[in-house]
Order: C-alpha cells, then sequence, then structure tokens
C-alpha cells in the first residue's frame, strides 16, 4: 500500500481517519536517503531562517507527529524538550551574542526530530531496514561522490561546489570531503554509517542488498581514511572491534564478522594507498595541524653589489629544515626557495613575480641545503637600495611565512649602468604592501581549547555561556587579542559544558543514555536472536560518536546531528525489539 493510500483510512462512507505512521516512514525515507546532500544554498529564504529541503522534511515530521505519535512517545521524548528548553533559556541568559544562541537553540531543537523520527519508525524490523537502507544508499551515493572528487575528476566540480565552499585541503595535500563542506564532517557521518550497513548486511538474506551494503561499508571506511581524520579513524576502529567481538561472544551474531573485514580490509587499503602515494602521509596523521609542517632558517648574505646591466650575481642561502615535513622537489606541490624584491625600508613588496629555485634533492627534517642562486637585476629596476626576502614555499600552497616563519632578508645596492643608455628611462616599478607584513597566528592546540572550555564552564556553572557561543569568547579567555571564531571546543562533552553548563549537559545525557541502556540491555536479553545484528550497529555507531565527541564537537552540522538523533532514536525503541519476530531482510 502506498504511503498516500495508507494515511487515509476510510472507517465509514464520507469519513476519513488520517494515519501518521506512513507519511513519517516515507518523510523518514526521504530524509535518510538525502541527509548527506545539504546544500549551500537555501531553497526558501524569510528574514532570519533560511530553509533547505532538510529542514523542510523535518518540519514536515515534526508537524506530523504532533498531530500523531507524539502523545504516545511524552516519556520517551520529554528529555529532549527538556534539553531544548534549558538551550533556549541558556540563550535568552547569555552574557553576549543572545541573539545567535537562540538561533542556534532553535536548530538543536530541528535536529532533535530526528529522535521523534526514529522512536516512531522503529516499530517492526522491516521498518528499521528500509530506514537503514535509505541512510546506507544515500551515504553509498555520496562516498561514489568522494571517489570521484579524489581522483581529481573535473566534471564533478560544479556539484560538489553545491555543498562546500572549497575542497578540504592539508599541506597542498586534498582531504575527501565528498558531498559535505567539510573533510571531518564528512568523517563523523561515514563512521555513522558503516555500522548500520554492517548490520543491514549481516541482517539480509538478499545477495544483492547485501552486496551493496558491503559495498557501502566498503567505501565509508574509505572515506574516513582519505578525509585524514584522526578521531574518525579511531572511532571506527572502535566501531569495528567493539562489532568483532560481539560476533565473536556470540555465534548466533557470526554474520557480523564479513561485512566488518571488509570495512577494516577497505580502510587499511586505503590508508596503505595514502602511505604509498604520499610521504608526507605519516606526518599528517601523526600532527594536529599543518603548522609544525614548515618551518625554516635562514643563513643568507647580510648585502650584494648588483650592476643594473651586468651580469647575475651569486649569492649562495642555506635553508635549515626545523619543520615535521621532508622538502620533496618533485611532485605536485613541490618545495623550493624563493626571493621577492622589497622596497629599501623592507616595508613594501615590488610588483616583480617572486624567483623560485628548485631543490636538489629531498631535505629530511633537521637537515639542510646550500643553494648558490643567481641574482640579477630585473630590466625594469632602476638603480637604487632594496632588500631581497629569501623564503621556502611549496608551490601553489604556500609560503612558510604564512605559518609564522619570517624570510630572511638582505640588503642590495643596485648601480646605475656605467655608460650612457639608449632610448627613455623606464617607469619605477609599483609597490603593494608587504604580503607577509601581517605574521598569522597559529591554531589554538587542543588541550588550550579544552582549558577554556573548563573555565568558561566554571564562570557559568549551570547554564554555561550559550548554545554555540564557546567559539565567540574563547580567545579572551586565553589572553588572545584575535581568534579564529569557526573553532570550537574540540571536545562534545567540554563544548556542551561551557555553552549549556551543568544544567544541559545532564538533558543531553538524559536523551542519550536510554538508547545506550536499551542497546546493552537489548543485547544481553537475547544473546541468541538474530535481531541483535540490529543492536550491534546501532550500538557500534553510538560507540563511533562517542568516540569521536572525545576529539571534535559537532552539534551545529545538520547531517551528523540528525543521523545522531535518528540512531538513538532507533536505539531507545528497540528495546521493545526483543519482541519481534525474526528480523531479517527478504526478498
Amino acid at each position: 500500500m502506498g504511503f498516500a493510500a495508507a494515511a487515509l483510512r476510510l472507517q465509514t462512507p464520507g469519513r476519513v481517519r488520517w494515519a501518521p505512521w506512513p507519511v513519517l516512514y516515507g518523510l523518514s525515507l526521504a530524509l535518510g536517503l538525502s541527509l548527506p546532500f545539504e546544500p549551500l544554498r537555501p531553497l526558501l529564504s524569510v528574514p532570519g531562517l533560511e530553509l533547505n529541503h532538510l529542514k523542510l522534511l523535518l518540519g514536515a515530521g515534526a508537524l506530523v507527529w504532533l498531530a500523531g505519535p507524539a502523545r504516545r512517545q511524552v516519556r520517551q521524548v520529554w528529555p529532549a524538550a527538556l534539553f531544548v528548553g534549558l538551550a533556549a533559556l541558556s540563550a535568552l541568559l547569555a552574557p553576549a551574542d543572545r541573539a545567535e544562541a537562540l538561533k542556534f537553540s532553535g536548530r538543536l531543537a530541528t535536529d532533535l526530530i530526528g529522535l521523534a523520527l526514529g522512536l516512531t519508525v522503529a516499530t517492526s524490523p522491516r521498518r528499521v531496514a528500509g530506514l537503514v537502507g535509505a541512510i546506507v544508499i544515500g551515504a553509498g551515493i555520496s562516498a561514489l561522490l568522494g571517489l570521484g572528487e579524489a581522483a581529481g575528476w573535473p566534471s564533478l566540480t560544479p556539484l560538489l561546489d553545491t555543498f562546500k565552499v572549497a575542497p578540504t585541503r592539508v599541506g597542498g595535500e586534498l582531504r575527501v570531503s565528498a558531498s559535505f563542506q567539510y573533510a571531518t564532517i564528512a568523517a563523523m557521518y561515514f563512521e555513522l554509517v558503516a555500522p548500520l550497513a554492517i548490520a543491514l548486511a549481516a541482517a539480509s538474506t538478499n545477495r544483492m542488498l547485501r552486496g551493496l551494503a558491503i559495498l557501502v561499508v566498503i567505501l565509508s571506511s574509505s572515506m574516513v581514511a582519505l578525509s585524514l581524520t584522526r578521531a574518525g579513524l579511531l572511532a571506527l576502529l572502535a566501531a569495528f572491534g567493539l562489532l568483532l567481538g560481539l560476533a565473536w561472544r556470540q555465534p548466533a551474531w557470526r554474520g557480523l564478522v564479513t561485512p566488518t573485514l571488509f570495512g577494516v580490509a577497505g580502510l587499511g587499503l586505503s590508508l596503505l594507498g595514502l602511505g604509498l602515494r604520499d610521504g608526507a602521509f605519516v606526518t599528517r596523521v601523526a600532527t594536529e595541524n599543518d603548522w609544525g609542517w614548515y618551518a625554516a632558517s635562514y643563513d643568507a648574505p647580510p648585502a650584494l653589489d648588483l650592476a643594473a646591466d651586468g651580469p647575475a650575481l651569486r649569492a649562495t642561502v642555506v635553508a635549515h629544515n626545523s619543520g615535521a615535513a621532508t622538502w620533496t622537489p618533485t611532485g605536485e606541490h613541490p618545495f623550493a626557495l624563493a626571493y621577492r624584491w622589497l622596497s629599501a625600508d623592507g616595508t613594501a613588496e615590488l610588483a616583480l613575480p617572486a624567483v623560485a629555485i628548485d631543490l636538489p634533492a629531498d631535505v629530511p627534517p633537521g637537515q639542510a641545503v646550500a643553494l648558490s642562486i643567481p641574482v640579477q637585476v630585473p630590466p625594469s629596476l632602476a638603480p637604487g637600495d632594496y632588500r631581497l626576502a629569501w623564503g621556502m614555499q611549496q608551490r601553489n600552497v604556500l609560503w612558510f611565512h604564512d605559518r609564522g616563519d619570517p624570510d630572511a632578508e638582505t640588503l642590495v645596492h643596485v648601480a646605475a649602468p656605467a655608460g650612457p643608455q639608449p632610448g627613455s628611462t623606464p617607469a619605477p616599478v609599483a609597490l603593494a604592501p608587504r604580503s607577509d607584513a601581517a605574521i598569522a597566528e597559529p591554531p589554538v592546540p587542543r588541550l588550550q581549547l579544552w582549558r577554556a572550555a573548563l573555565l568558561l564552564w566554571g564562570a557559568h556553572p549551570l547554564l554555561g555561556i550559550g548554545p554555540d557561543n564557546f567559539r565567540h569568547v574563547y580567545g579572551a579567555v586565553l589572553g588572545l587579542d584575535q581568534w579564529d571564531v569557526r573553532v570550537h571546543a574540540n571536545n562534545l562533552y567540554l563544548e556542551l559544558l561551557a555553552d549549556l553548563g551543568l544544567l544541559g549537559s545532564l538533558a543531553w545525557w538524559l536523551i542519550v543514555l536510554p538508547a545506550i541502556s536499551s542497546v546493552v540491555g537489548g543485547l544481553r536479553a537475547q544473546p541468541g536472536g538474530p535481531a541483535g545484528v540490529w543492536l550491534a550497529g546501532l550500538g557500534a555507531s553510538l560507540v563511533a560518536y562517542g568516540v569521536h565527541g572525545a576529539l571534535d564537537a559537532f552539534l551545529g552540522f545538520t547531517s551528523v546531528a540528525t543521523l545522531f538523533w535518528l540512531i538513538v532514536g532507533l536505539s531507545s525503541a528497540l528495546d521493545r525489539g526483543r519482541a519481534w519476530p525474526v528480523p531479517r531482510v527478504r526478498e
């Protein structure tokens, strides 16, 4: 029976009774399928509100849910209502940025609609399998786009630009983000989907569906690896470890083993390929960001005397690699030593192209390279005094001074030509502000962000400083003059404490703990029951979220937050699944 027909049930001629459950199921399927595809531009904009298809689906789901199942699910959803209420109160009492905090409270409420949808869908194994299948298919499509992004297919660029401002890069290398705005968001999403796809594969008796689910397991695992997200790797390994441990302890759940091993293989092979292709891969995985990679000191001549019409003069410059990355002369983004022409006082940069000198060989950390560089006066440069700024760069990526290491400088005197020169005098070279005039500040280390969160919580212990306000104030707590307002606390639990205080954090746990208890209780109650594969998959997704949450904060990302609350809703309801028949997906 179709959703429209099922939603309208005739009681007596001329009378129609509204049945919201099929409609909610249809909305849940559409939501699960399209969660990875949140566009940058809204479909509809009104003052103070921007709506895309995800917001519209969630809004429609909220209306239908209020018209039907809401009364029956009061016991399960009252902690969510408490959480939203405390978030709104925290925003109203926030010491600053109240309007933005209130807006973010609305976002939290919107994402929590996924909890109600998950509770409603988990009434039968078929509906759970249908919703999980929609989520898995959507993630698989996004992962295929991610593979195309990794392969550099230019035909995909217009489509991917729909979902992100620019690709995520680190050290010039791509961090795959597929159809998500940022690579870390992609990793969060795929690490939640992989265990669900494993459960779908283990529960399926249809070979085609099982094969599709296993393919998505492989693709999702590969996306986490290609995103170069360390927390994502740890979270996914924790989820895989839980699934293999459950299968080892209970023979009835051995169906989890094969799809999980495929996920492990997809993750391992992707990491191996990255390591073989990119010599700096280990550095990227071992460090928090690329600020420690690009560091150098220089030995440069203090002064040079050149003639405007004379031959090139060789200057010997020694560059010492004091960073964590090996300087390589080959590849897509090789390293080079370059110099720029500056004004005599060093306050301005001449509008002349920088001259880059290739390195003769790799320069590992702790070693140095000496280069004999020919320096010649550009034809358009008038006699006088100037400076040369020497600095390392990674071609088409950045100069080392962009990461806080200043260039070395050499005073240069350009003598006038010895004899009369035919023709008119060249126009003076234009001046521009120095590109390295403002030395950038490095990102705040994770431990310092955690310290700031604890200090903010200590100052506002009950209700915090307001939802999403940590990023606006953490710099002031740490004594910084300026800071990146896009940065969060890099810990979900500490961000909750800082933004919403103890009361808001406890309300969040009141929503999540029943889901954890439901999964654990369900697994214990049916040690031989096949329903355990669903509980295991949901439990592994919760574990992945919990592990990643210790190293990142992601309350503001609709796709990840909604998927998490869907999983929480399914998990909270599946304790009733002990009475289910065999929950297998059949042909």
